[in-house]
């Protein structure tokens, strides 16, 4: 279901209880609507909308907090590649092919975290260039678990 179709459901509904609300009123009896009765109404009408409130702002609350851990996470992942690529330049120009086939992962990395939707080949060859990619990392002291979380970012 898209947002529009959503907000037509429930535009309907408000306006549906609308004109029930108006077509009840008519059968309703006399003392029902006394001012005691309209006021018990507005007291339940008060408690139900300081109960929304309430229920959004955990909402809203939970997202920012899910919002700042994803944030941090990402830029943690972004220190670890960047940490790996200049540990990988220490080791000379023969880390060449390694550090550009570690951009391109990366890039294709951030592609599947940004548009999970995209084709499954691409997906395919990400996830094989990254396994690819941490076999030929064994060999860097003190990288080996560590390049393991850094493609589990997302996978």
């Amino acid at each position: 279901m898209t947002n529009l179709t959503l907000s037509v459901i429930a535009a309907v509904c408000i306006v549906a209880g609308v004109l029930a609300g108006v077509w009840l009123q008519r059968l309703l009896p006399v003392h029902h609507l006394s001012d005691k009765s309209q006021d018990t109404v507005k007291l339940g009408a008060g408690v139900i909308a300081t109960m929304s409130a309430l229920v959004l702002g955990l909402l809203v609350s939970s997202a920012k907090n899910s919002y700042d851990v994803a944030s941090a996470n990402v830029a943690q992942i972004g220190a670890r590649f960047i940490e790996l690529d200049e540990l990988l330049a220490e080791y000379g120009p023969e880390t060449m092919p390694l550090r550009q086939q570690l951009k391109t992962t990366l890039a294709g990395r951030i592609d599947l975290l940004w548009h999970p939707q995209s084709n499954a080949l691409s997906a395919l060859l990400t996830n094989e260039r990254s396994k690819t990619m941490s076999d030929e990392l064994a060999f860097v002291p003190g990288f080996a678990t560590s390049v393991g979380n850094v493609w589990r970012f997302h996978g």
